[in-house]
């Protein structure tokens, strides 16, 4: 069997897809995961589409989000 390689561009507008030079017959069955870099501009982009801020500092809002992951 021959190993590919497949290659998609970076998505902005649904989520984040990556280059992807993984051999798709390793155990990872052609996942591509994408790296810190480029998860880091994606979120970016997002959060600047939709004007919200990239980091959350607010105590009241931390306070809710542990909350919710308890």
């Amino acid at each position: 069997m021959t190993a590919t390689t497949s290659h998609r561009a970076a998505d902005t507008t649904t989520g984040v897809a990556a280059v992807c030079s993984s051999d798709e017959t390793s155990g990872d069955h052609g996942k591509c995961q994408p790296t810190r870099k480029e998860f880091t501009a994606w979120l970016t982009a997002s959060c600047e589409r939709q004007g919200l801020p990239v980091v959350v500092t607010d105590s009241t809002t931390l306070a809710a989000i542990a909350t919710l992951l308890h």
